[in-house]
């Protein structure tokens, strides 16, 4: 299956300057010129334009030169003798419910075909320096933020501010993965990374930020089998991506699609290269001992967990560095270690480990410091929950999958704002249907662009080796469907 790979980009179409004299209508050209092929160029058989305030443009309306754009009415510019609608002039009629202009044709589009609609870019606020809201935004109080269709705001690094997640179908990646459990037995169903499908036709000439939400598949490791595993979400396909690999710790995504797996026999990181059928494990370096997750940086770095520090592998050189630790006492190697990882939209890495707690390193590395801890749970005082797969939804909450030691049910967990935590979803009202035992887990989570939540059950069954793993996903209308099970 082809696919390409992208979280988050930047474009730049490298086309020439434009010329000043360029246009994409005729209202973008002086009086009695009109817009050909892109160049502002006299308008043929025009007359010396009227000057009196009620005078019409040459191109529009009432009373302009005889010749075929003489109809063109409000809201219509003349292009190539014609009269074609322009929902970009400021006599426009507004685009119909559920489309939006766009700022490229001035053509009325379905949300998501134009990076960002078209719109006014307006100061926001008293401040000395305001932001600046552009096209998807508005103005609230000092801040931009989004309006329809558009779910989210970028702001470059002067305060310009843009509508992004503008329609665009399907779910979202965003560097989310979900990571595989480490010591589980023959059927589990562990990590989970999210891929997505990318076009960049007809963007030449413009700087677009972007961010790609279309999933496709989603990739799991299943326990003792040695196997990292490809479903598809269109048809539901499972297939062996890679086979021959000890069970997998941690797997993850890079920003262009690059698989990388943790090992649990050497705790070493490698990438997963070659076509399918022939995939390998390409050594790329080593991870902390006692090693256990995954996450990949905006840096260009992947990041790992163990013990009670995170390194830091750089994608391109392979170095290996110390990025963070937790303090001996807030957190103790021989009873607890360091397992999920998340990083926050500030550049904080959340890390949990195999206790109750949440730790942040901040930007840059260092030592963490206490975040959140998660809810009690209805269990024995012997019961204490491991933070698996982690993820942070669109609000910017984190959400956390917990594998109870000696557990009645898994569960997901958020932090909310104040960082509080809440349970949000437990397998008793996940899997009615299916017993609770002591192999029964949540071990990962990811978040698609409509706000569903995909999660991994390790093992619905009991404490056995038989593949009764599954993938699952909860839409924003609270129902739970399993997406691929036989794990």
């Amino acid at each position: 299956m082809n696919r390409s790979w992208l979280a988050l980009g930047l474009l730049f179409c490298a086309c020439g300057e434009a010329p000043t004299d360029a246009c994409t209508a005729d209202g973008d050209c002086a009086s009695g010129e009109l817009c050909r092929d892109g160049v502002c160029e006299a308008a043929p058989d025009a007359g010396p334009p009227e000057t009196d305030a009620g005078s019409p443009d040459v191109d529009s309306g009432p009373g302009a030169d005889a010749g075929p754009c003489a109809a063109c009415g409000p809201g219509e510019a003349c292009e190539v003798d014609a009269c074609v609608a322009d929902c970009r002039r400021a006599d426009a009629a507004p685009c119909e419910v559920d489309r939006v202009c766009s700022d490229a044709s001035g053509a009325c589009v379905e949300p998501g075909e134009e990076c960002t609609p078209g719109g006014d870019f307006v100061a926001c606020g008293g401040a000395e320096f305001p932001p600046v809201c552009g096209p998807g935004t508005m103005c609230e109080g000092s801040a931009c933020v989004a309006v329809a269709p558009c779910a989210s705001v970028t702001c470059d690094a002067v305060g310009v501010c843009r509508g992004v997640d503008c329609g665009a179908t399907g779910g979202s990646v965003s560097g989310v993965t979900l990571d595989p459990v480490a010591d589980a037995p023959r059927g589990v169903s562990g990590g989970l990374a999210v891929g997505a499908t990318v076009a960049g036709e007809d963007l030449c000439g413009q700087t677009v930020t972007f961010e790609v939400r279309v999933e496709t598949a989603l990739y799991t490791s299943a326990g003792n089998d040695g196997a990292v595993f490809e479903v598809d979400l269109v048809t539901g396909a499972r297939s062996a991506y890679i086979m021959g690999l000890p069970l997998v710790f941690g797997l993850v995504t890079d920003p262009v699609g690059a698989l990388y797996v943790l090992r649990s026999d050497t705790c070493e990181v490698g990438r997963v290269v070659g076509p399918p059928g022939a995939r390998t494990f390409d050594p790329l370096g080593p991870g902390p001992a006692g090693c256990s997750r995954l996450a990949v940086g905006s840096d260009g770095g992947l990041y790992v967990s163990g013990g009670l520090v995170v390194d830091r592998i750089d994608l391109f050189t392979g170095a290996v560095s110390r990025y963070g630790d937790i303090p001996d006492g807030v957190a103790r190697w021989g009873s607890t270690f360091l397992t999920g990882l998340a990083f926050a939209s500030d550049g904080s890495l959340i890390v949990g480990e195999h206790w109750d707690s949440l730790f942040s390193i901040a930007p840059g590395g260092g030592t963490g410091t206490p975040y959140a801890t998660a809810p009690p749970l209805a269990l024995t005082s012997g019961d204490n929950p491991w933070n698996e797969g982690m993820a942070f939804d669109r609000a910017g909450r984190l959400h956390v999958g917990v594998f109870p030691s000696n557990p009645a049910a898994g569960f997901v967990y958020r932090v909310n704002a104040d960082l509080t935590t809440e349970v949000v979803e437990d397998l008793a009202s996940i899997r009615a249907d299916v017993p609770t035992t002591d192999h029964t887990g949540i071990h990962g989570v990811a978040f698609g662009l409509d706000g569903a939540m995909y999660f991994t059950n390790q093992n619905t069954r009991g404490n056995t080796r038989e593949p009764f793993g599954q993938l699952l996903v909860r839409r924003t209308d609270g129902t739970v469907e399993v997406v691929a099970d036989g794990f």
